[in-house]
Formats: C-alpha cells, structure tokens, sequence
C-alpha cells in the first residue's frame, strides 16, 4: 500500500505541469515561513505545538507517538478514522528526563532519556527501566531507537570518548548485546516500509536494512553498518527507505529531497518533495495517509499527499493561537464537538493541539516497575548489560 502510493506519486508528477502557479504554497499565518509541497502533491499541517520533536513513530492503529525532549512528554496524535485529520493530540501519563528516541513493538512503546530505555504502556501503567545507562559513559546526545523484527530494540549510544556503539536490547528481558563500535557520532535511524508479507520480510533481511546516518571527521554517512556507511549530503539528518524498491526520501537542513538507495550507499538528492521547513527535518514515517515529517524545533507535523487537481491551490493556515482545540478536560473531544467532514469550511490545519500540562507526573528516575508487563531484569543486573566493549562483527 505504501509502495503504491508513492508510485501513484510518480504517475501524479509526470501528469502535471511544471507551472509554478501549481505548486501548492503553505504558509503559517503570522511566523513569515513558507512551506513548499512538490508539484502534484500537497502538505497539511497535521500537528503543531509539541514541543522539540526528538523522534517519532506510528501505531499499527495509526497514532503518531512524539517525544517531546524539551518538554519531558511523550504525545500521541490519534486519527480514529484514518482520514489524514488529526482527532485529538494529548501527552502520556508519564514524564521522562529528556526523552530523545522512541521504538514500538505489538503497541509496546519504548523509549530512551537520559536514564535509559524505558517500555511502557501507551495506556496506563508505570513504566519499566529496560536497559540503564548508569555505567555507559554516553554523551548528551539523545539516544535514537529503531525496532526490529526479531523483537529487538537496537539503540545508536554516543560515547564521551568520542566513539559510536551500535546496541541491540532484547524488548522482554533487557539483555543488550553489542553490534560494533566505530569513530563518530550517531544522528538517528532510518525508518522504513515494512514488507506486510513474511517471506519477504525475511528474503530482504529486513533488520539489515536499518540505516543509521552519523558523522565522523566533518562528514556524514550512512549505511546498515558504522564501518560500511558511505558519504552522503552533508546536511543530511534523517532517512525514509523502502528496503523492497530502493526508493528513499533524505531529510536534509531544510527540506525533503528524494534518492536511491543500494548496496552501494545512497544517491545524491533528487526532487525536493516539502520545503521550507525552517524548523528543520526529523523522523520519517508513511502509511495509507501520506508521508508524515517531523518539524523538530517547531514542534510540528507535516502531512504530505498525492494532491487532488482542485486542490493545488494556495492555502493560508491558521496561526497557532486561532487553532480549533477540541480537547476537553478530561483529554477527550468536549461534548458536541464533531469532526470537520470535507464539506467542513474549516481549513487544511488540523485540530487537536490542545496539550494540557501534566503537572503531577514523577520523573524518570521515580518510576518503578509496571503492573500490566512483564518485569526487566533486576535494577542491580541490568547497568552491566550495557557493552563497553565492541563485540565480534556479524558479515556484512
């Protein structure tokens, strides 16, 4: 499904002109910037107001979960009928010391700060301490997170001397297990379409195919591996592929470029597909909606689609303070509020921004084990289970 929609997009390009008066041009009423969709495709505004967007990630349900890292919260953005309208946007019920990397495995969430890997329940329960960073040495950098398929977390740690670790976390026990180690610092993980059929899951050795972009001696890199990473565009941060066609999309400083993926590495960017974003580029992700980009320092969320003919038009979006906001008190769309349908006159900016504070939550190093999942390894075990020492490579 995914595939198809970008190959619809490919068709959509090649049908349309290159008139500049068809490029939609989004623009946020009151900040001065301009965010440009491709021509054929158009951008909405999915969610805004969420703080500094460290990482992002999507529910087998459709929400969108977002750590917040200035703000210590983890949100989920909720779209009930997939319909590319966001429904509600609300922060978790619990607090974390600088969340900076999130993974989710069968709607277990799991996320790293400055303490460590926490799993938790997007739903209630207190959160278990995975895999502690007490005796890792890392950086300040955040700690990028990326599930794979064989039930495993794998973390990228920047370490105060300067070196990179690959880490893969068993999601149940907390076991963590080096990869390998390498000069550099991790910038995050690639995220990618995930083959819905198994055995071709398997043929493409889908854990493989998680990149990683770091940086080393003034470059940037990426690649499955630290040591096989090969240059890419310097202003390169974040990374989209499709292990089954090569297709990938390259977040740069600020915009959205298409490229190629291969053995070989990447290709340079092609076709810019949302610019503009001055807020920088973050996490990636798709599904049967669109493209989803993370706009970290302005703490917003951009939808990207195949764009309907009568569409491609110039949209003013509402500022921030005249947003509609249709979450109540109780984190739930008050009494009567209903959702705008298309024949709405409500424009393209989406609601549910509204984020209370959640003033009473513990911090992270509060946090105990959870009633409703199976408990970590013992608190006094687990700092140990983070490698110092790089472990033999498997071949690449």
């Amino acid at each position: 499904m995914i595939r198809a929609f970008f190959i619809s997009l490919a068709v959509i390009t090649l049908m349309t002109t290159t008139s500049a008066s068809q490029i939609p041009r989004l623009q946020t009423g009151g900040t001065g910037d301009q965010v440009v969709a491709a021509d054929g495709l158009s951008a909405t505004l999915f969610a805004q107001r969420a703080g500094q967007i460290a990482d992002m990630v999507r529910g087998d349900d459709g929400t969108l979960y977002l750590a917040d890292r200035s703000g210590g919260r983890i949100l989920r953005v909720i779209d009930r009928d997939m319909n590319g309208r966001a429904d509600l946007m609300q922060p978790l019920p619990h607090r974390f010391d600088g969340p900076g990397g999130l993974a989710i495995i069968d709607e277990t969430l799991f996320v790293s700060d400055r303490g460590g890997v926490w799993r938790i329940d997007p739903d209630g329960g207190t959160p278990v301490l995975l895999a502690p960073f007490a005796n890792a040495d890392i950086s300040e950098d955040p700690v990028p997170l990326v599930a794979l398929t064989s039930g495993m977390i794998r973390m990228g740690l920047n370490r105060r001397d300067g070196t990179a670790s690959l880490i893969d976390v068993d999601a149940l026990t907390g076991r963590a297990d080096a990869v390998e180690s390498a000069p550099g610092r991790i910038l995050s993980f690639s995220r990618q379409a995930h083959p819905s059929d198994e055995a071709e899951r398997d043929a493409l050795g889908h854990d493989r195919l998680s990149w990683v972009i770091l940086q080393r001696d003034g470059r940037t890199f990426a690649g499955s591996r630290l040591r096989s990473a090969t240059p890419v565009a310097s202003s390169a941060t974040h990374l989209w592929l499709d292990p089954a066609t090569g297709q990938a999309l390259m977040g740069l400083t600020d915009r959205v470029s298409e490229a190629r993926a291969s053995f070989e590495g990447l290709s340079e960017p092609g076709r810019d597909i949302l610019s503009g974003l001055n807020g920088g580029v973050g996490t990636m992700v798709t599904d049967v909606r669109g493209l989803f980009i993370a706009e970290p320092r302005r703490g917003r969320v951009w939808r990207v689609e195949a764009a309907k003919p009568e569409t491609i038009k110039s949209e003013i979006l509402k500022p921030e303070s005249e947003t509609d906001e249709v979450q109540g008190a109780d984190g739930l769309p008050p009494p009567g509020a209903e959702k705008a349908g298309p024949e709405s006159s409500q424009p393209a900016l989406l609601r549910g921004s509204g984020i209370g504070q959640a003033s009473q939550m513990g911090s992270a190093s509060t946090m105990g084990p959870a009633s409703k999942l199976p408990p970590a390894a013992p608190p006094s075990q687990t700092p140990t289970q983070i490698p110092t020492q790089q472990s033999e490579d498997d071949p690449d």
